[in-house]
């Protein structure tokens, strides 16, 4: 595993849309921005809350009462959300240093 400095460090903000409704795409995407953003001197990258599977704003404009329809939407995005565990957060901390080609969500 590898070992991070105790020193400064460049974090990069990521901001970019996801795939929508499609979580192996946007896993990918994911691992292309953060090769990307290593490559660049990065060694975090963080993402918007809800990237994957993705965040539809645009629910909020629904009024209420006409909600029906955005059941399904609901079930798609609880069927596409990713649970970390914490060895997961342990290997995305070299994810940086490895190319992107070997992170796909297969």
């Amino acid at each position: 595993m590898a070992r991070l400095s105790r020193g400064p460090f460049r974090i990069a903000a990521v901001q970019a849309a996801p795939v929508f409704l499609d979580r192996a795409a946007t896993v990918d995407k994911a691992c292309e921005l953060i090769a990307q953003v290593g490559a660049e001197g990065a060694k975090r990258a963080v993402f918007p809350e809800a990237f994957i599977p993705t965040y539809p704003f645009w629910v909020w404009f629904i009024p209420a009462g006409q909600t029906a329809a955005l059941r399904e939407l609901y079930t798609d995005l609880l069927d596409g959300a990713v649970t970390v565990q914490a060895r997961s957060r342990t290997a995305s901390a070299t994810l940086l240093a490895q190319p992107a080609s070997t992170w796909r969500s297969g």
